[in-house]
């Protein structure tokens, strides 16, 4: 059976997209992953790659004739625009693939580490798919934001799924932006009336579908059958949101943002793997891409982030090994000396 995904994303975040495409391969064969891609190079890295079942869409051609999507670029920041896009591209891509069943919405950095067929068969009949955060208790303030995450959304191919959509489209063309403001934010704060006012709608009751660092906190880790498991479930997929990745090994993770250090196992279980991946899909992308997007702050400028309570990992002889506090400022400090003694260049990082 094919499954259909799609997703968006300019150049910055391409290697996460054709990781993310690899963990739909290996975990949901024979599924393709619709690509709406932001700017032209990233649209003709991905013609020139010319990938199996990864169906780039050019930019222009999604937004072709639709006069109010557009407008609505002049009074929102770059980011603000792509939130606002969202509900848009889902519809986009129904309206073309017609044959399509069930259309499964997913954020360029999402991974799938087991069968995405878990969450099929969670969806079951129904016409929408939702997935809530799960902050645990210590963070539950974070609700402001949203109660369900945009990251993994599921709509059928019929007219409730299509009646929730327009309407979502209706909110984010009407205001989507990057604050809290009067019960919104963003394109996902719209996703907490959905229980009342769409039908058919299920939201997720799987463990393992969209883990990610905010609820990580609700898990016990382990490791089954050559995946990791949380309380005993496959992690089916992982939302790697706010993860940065530097020259020289440094990656930065935003996981101590919701209130802890990320254990040595959640770094060796989830984040090596995925690493590892995305450093193959960096390096296919250096050779097809004019550029990828550089950070423009220098390394002071990082030591002082982490000096913010901002988790970092080096990778270190293959492993990897976490630090944080002082002893982290004092291995960053001592390697940009190092760096800078051999003229190394500024840091790179994977998206943004």
């Amino acid at each position: 059976m094919v499954t259909d995904f799609c997703t968006y994303f300019d150049v910055g975040y391409l290697p996460r997209a054709l990781a993310l495409h690899e963990s739909l391969r290996k975990h949901a064969p024979g599924s393709r992953l619709h690509a709406v891609c932001m700017d032209d190079e990233s649209f003709e890295t991905l013609t020139r790659l010319a990938v199996p079942d990864l169906l780039p869409i050019r930019r222009s051609d999604f937004e072709v004739g639709d006069t109010a999507l557009v407008a609505t670029q002049a009074a929102r920041t770059v980011v603000e625009y792509y939130f606002t896009c969202t509900p848009s591209i889902v519809l986009y891509v129904l309206k073309k693939q017609p044959s399509i069943d069930v259309l499964y919405y997913v954020d360029a950095d999402m991974f799938f580490f087991s069968s995405a067929s878990a969450m099929f068969e969670d969806m079951g009949g129904d016409s929408v798919y939702i997935v809530e955060h799960g902050f645990p208790e210590t963070n539950k303030s974070l609700e402001r934001f949203g109660r369900f995450n945009v990251g993994i959304l599921g709509f059928r191919n019929d007219a409730i799924a299509k009646k929730c959509l327009l309407k979502w489209r209706e909110d984010c063309i009407e205001w989507c932006f990057d604050r809290e403001e009067d019960g919104r934010f963003a394109d996902q704060k719209y996703l907490d009336r959905w229980p009342e006012n769409c039908e058919r709608l299920k939201i997720a009751r799987h463990p393992g579908v969209n883990v990610a660092p905010w609820n990580r906190e609700n898990y016990c880790l382990s490791k089954a059958e050559g995946w990791p498991t949380v309380d005993g479930m496959p992690i089916v997929c992982f939302h790697f949101q706010g993860l940065r990745v530097y020259e020289h090994g440094v990656i930065e993770l935003q996981a101590i943002d919701y209130g802890a250090a990320l254990p040595l196992d959640w770094l060796n279980k989830v984040y090596a793997p995925y690493l590892s991946i995305l450093r193959a899909a960096e390096e296919i992308c250096c050779l097809q891409s004019r550029s990828l997007r550089i950070v423009k702050e220098p390394s002071l400028k990082i030591l002082w982030r982490s000096r913010r309570r901002i988790a970092y990992v080096a990778q270190l002889g293959g492993g990897v090994l976490r630090l944080k506090g002082l002893f982290l400022c004092a291995f960053l400090t001592c390697m940009f000396l190092k760096r800078l003694s051999h003229g190394a260049p500024q840091p790179k990082v994977i998206g943004s």
